[in-house]
Formats: structure tokens, sequence, C-alpha cells
């Protein structure tokens, strides 16, 4: 495997998106979209459920809704971070709460997008932070090395990652066509 940015070419067709909500409806709707894009998808119905699922799978985004039964979205969100598990995490919400998303974001959150899901939109975050997860990844993997190549390829890919925040296709900002 190639430790260039095009790699993400592949993980973007072909990521695996975790996906939490209770409400049944909805993840049937992302499970046919993402399918649809060949992308990989698993649903969870709550915190817990996906938690388990974490324990034994790792995945390229995780979208979680931020209100939940039991353990809400931003509980969920620091439960995997204090884990140590760095997956970009999307929130999505059918309202929007200025506080709780400043909450978010301060716990790691990738992104927040409101519900309805638009699917393009959808599809451009799935994108954006599968890549993002991607390179983090691949930074973590060569900071200790020694070797100037490395070095070089290290700033290359810090420097998509602040593209990647510069760009971010967030529902905070208006969409793009």
């Amino acid at each position: 495997m190639s430790d260039t940015i095009d790699e993400t070419k592949t993980i973007e067709k072909y990521g695996k998106v975790l996906v939490i909500d209770d409400e049944l409806a909805l993840l049937q709707n992302i499970q046919d979209y993402l399918e649809g894009q060949k992308i990989g998808f698993t649903p969870a119905e709550n915190a817990d459920q996906a938690l388990g699922l974490l324990q034994n799978e790792k995945f390229d985004v995780i979208f979680c809704d931020i209100q939940m039964p039991k353990m809400n979205g931003l509980r969920f969100l620091e439960t995997i971070r204090h884990q140590g598990d760095s997956t970009p995490v999307v929130f999505f919400s059918g309202f929007y709460e200025s506080q709780m998303l400043k909450e978010a974001m301060k716990l790691g959150a990738y992104d927040f997008i409101e519900k309805p899901l638009e699917e393009d939109h959808l599809l451009a975050v799935v994108n954006n932070a599968t890549e993002y997860g991607l390179l983090q990844r691949k930074i973590a993997g060569i900071e200790n090395q020694k070797d100037p190549k490395a070095k070089k390829s290290l700033n290359e890919f810090k420097n998509k990652i602040n593209q990647l925040r510069v760009n971010k296709y967030s529902a905070l900002q208006p969409a793009r066509k």
C-alpha cells in the first residue's frame, strides 16, 4: 500500500461508516444510499450498541445523532475519545443548538449536519471525514520516523488536513453546488 494521498480515492468509494440513530427509518434510508455508493454501512440503534461494535471493528467515519435515549451523542464521543479512538465523528440532529454544537467540537467532533440529510451533502461529508481520518492515521504512523522522505510526506499530509479543515462541507456554511 502506498503512502500517497491518492490512496484516499479507494477508501472514499469503499469506506466503512458506522451510523448511530434510534430512528430505524433514517438508518434504512442512509443504508440504501451509502450501499448504492459502494460505501460499507453498519447501523447501531443506540450508543451502547455502537460501543460494542467499536470493540471489534474499525470504521472510517462515525455518524451519530446527538439526541438519543440513555447515552446521548456527546457522551458517546467523550467515551470513545477516552478509549483512544480517533475516528472522525459527524453529528447530525433535527435541531440546531449552538451550545451543544460548541460542546461537540470541544470534544473533537469532525462536523455537524442538520436533518433531514441531503444525499449529496452526506456523501461529501463521508468523503471529507474519511480522507481526514486516513491522513490523521498516516501522520501518527510517520511522526517519529527519521527518514527525510517521510518528513516530506508528513508535511504534505498536514497541508492536506489543513485544506480539509478550511474546505469542510458543513451545515454551518452555505451549501456548495
